[in-house]
């Protein structure tokens, strides 16, 4: 069976006006003031090789490793023997955020109490009245100690932060096989994979969560009083983790239809599960009252989350690559998909009169939308490799169902993702290959008070790494990862810089008979 020539030319001139059409069209979840759990560190799950993460994951329009099975089916086409490989992964990711508070017109010393600079005395209290005295008061009394602030810091330097986190791990990553197959004069490969995705690492941290807020619209910031009255903001301590282990078993078929053509399909099955801890502590009060007076109070109270999550999700993909003489165009479309959340947690809520604790789950579903990967990759010489990835993910149209009404008013919609991987290969010796790649990586939340609403802040992604071809043994591909998010949520009150850091180096082997 043969694709005739005029099919065929139909076929060549629809993929490019695709491809361009959608090129020229187009160009993490919150930390905020703190988000509830839900789906929380959730976008970060996906699927990667050794070498292709080497190469900035720019690797949809490359064919004939295993490693298509993760970037676009259509690339196992070519395989011609019965192909096995395995990876090991180690990863170490890192937070720290730093809130600069800053005075205003109305309440100048307010800031150093968030900023720590005064720790007030619990025995300040008014005798009249029972209740803690005004700043104002306070401030005649010789113990009204303010310590000066450290200067000369770079405001996302660690050394400046408020707080840092770290998590650190080793698991098996990756284990596939393709076995190719001639069907009705085709070729035809069929490919599995089973991983180990230990990259669920969320954590999120806010010494200064207040409610209402000082200093933003969205979080129900007070307006001033007159007369006797007087606003009470509490203050909080938040804090978020979530760490788990999810598994994806994976299918593809790779088929090609002619020495320039070949298409794929794919079908992922992924389950996984979290623990997942939130907790909001009370650390204090402050009463804003007219004439630009406030008093602080202490107030212990706490409500704490834990348990765990189970998601579970399926989803297919189909993709196509089309060969040129020195150059090739990949496809790749993930089908629209919905992620399931089964959670149980237990919430305990503490205060001056005891503890209480319930039980409590649901199930809340997040139906996500089409992604498309449109790739490019050229061959200039045999001993050069170039590649570039583009990807769209139209988040705004994702729809979320929660069973916990209060979680949904919380909720941030995520916004558009548009991905940018760029790769390169240098064949230094028959035997050895230097790699490159860069990842653009716009994530899918907006920080509070950013000007642009419609998009995220970016991580840059920078990789390096080798492929060692052991002949007759076999190949081993190292690579490594680096990847920084800074971003910064601003407030009329304060700024908060953030960091996450995160480095990846994995270690793969793979073997074709």
């Amino acid at each position: 069976m043969s694709i005739s020539n005029k099919t065929f030319n139909h076929l060549k001139t629809g993929c490019l006006t695709l491809f361009l059409a959608l090129c020229i069209g187009s160009t993490a979840f919150a930390q905020h003031r703190g988000d509830d759990l839900a789906f929380q560190g959730i976008d970060e799950l996906r699927d990667y090789d050794v070498q292709a993460m080497a190469m900035g994951n720019a690797y949809t329009s490359l064919s004939g490793e295993l490693a298509s099975l993760f970037y676009n089916p259509a690339g196992l086409a070519t395989l011609d023997r019965f192909a096995i490989s395995v990876s090991v992964n180690t990863f170490e990711k890192k937070w720290h955020e730093n809130q600069e508070y800053r005075p205003n017109r109305l309440f100048v010393t307010l800031p150093f109490y968030l900023e720590e600079l005064y720790i007030p005395d619990p025995t300040h209290i008014d005798t009249l009245t029972g209740l803690p005295m005004w700043d104002s008061d306070l401030a005649i009394d010789s113990s009204y100690q303010v310590q000066l602030p450290e200067t000369g810091l770079q405001p996302f330097s660690e050394q400046a932060a408020d707080w840092v986190n770290q998590e650190k791990g080793m698991v098996l990553n990756s284990v596939a096989f393709a076995y190719p197959l001639e069907v009705m004069k085709k070729g035809l490969v069929l490919s599995a994979a089973y991983k180990n995705n230990y990259n669920v690492l969320d954590f999120d941290r806010n010494e200064t969560y207040l409610d209402p807020h000082l200093g933003y619209t969205k979080y129900n910031m007070p307006e001033r009083v007159s007369g006797l009255d007087t606003i009470r903001v509490n203050w909080y301590r938040y804090m978020r983790q979530r760490t788990g282990n999810f598994h994806t078993a994976r299918v593809g078929l790779g088929v090609e239809l002619s020495k320039q053509v070949q298409i794929g399909f794919g079908m992922t099955i992924l389950n996984g599960e979290t623990e997942d801890v939130q907790s909001l502590d009370q650390h204090g009060y402050f009463d804003l009252a007219d004439q630009n007076r406030f008093r602080f109070g202490y107030a212990l109270s706490s409500t704490q989350y834990s348990g765990t999550s189970t998601f579970s999700s399926v989803s297919a993909n189909i993709g196509g690559i089309y060969h040129f003489e020195n150059f090739a165009l990949g496809v790749n479309v993930l089908l629209p998909r919905t992620l399931t959340r089964e959670w149980d947690y237990s919430q305990t809520v503490t205060d001056s009169s005891g503890s209480k604790t319930l039980n409590r789950t649901g199930t809340d579903e997040m139906s996500l939308p089409p992604q498309f990967t449109f790739g490019f990759h050229l061959t200039p010489s045999d001993i050069f490799l170039f590649s570039l990835d583009y990807q769209f993910t139209p988040f705004s149209n994702a729809e979320f169902d929660f069973a916990d009404a209060n979680t949904d008013t919380t909720h941030n919609a995520w916004v558009d993702q548009h991905i940018l991987r760029f790769g390169a290969q240098f064949k230094l010796l028959d035997y050895l290959t230097l790699l490159g790649g860069y990842q653009y990586i716009p994530q899918t939340f907006v920080p509070d008070g950013s000007a642009f609403r419609d998009r995220g802040p970016a991580a840059n992604s920078y990789s390096m790494g080798l492929s060692l071809d052991l002949y007759d043994w076999g190949r081993i591909d190292v690579s490594y990862e680096m990847r920084k998010l800074r971003y910064y949520d601003q407030y009329s009150s304060n700024t908060n810089y953030n960091v996450i850091d995160l480095n990846n180096l994995s270690i793969g082997y793979s073997y074709m008979f």
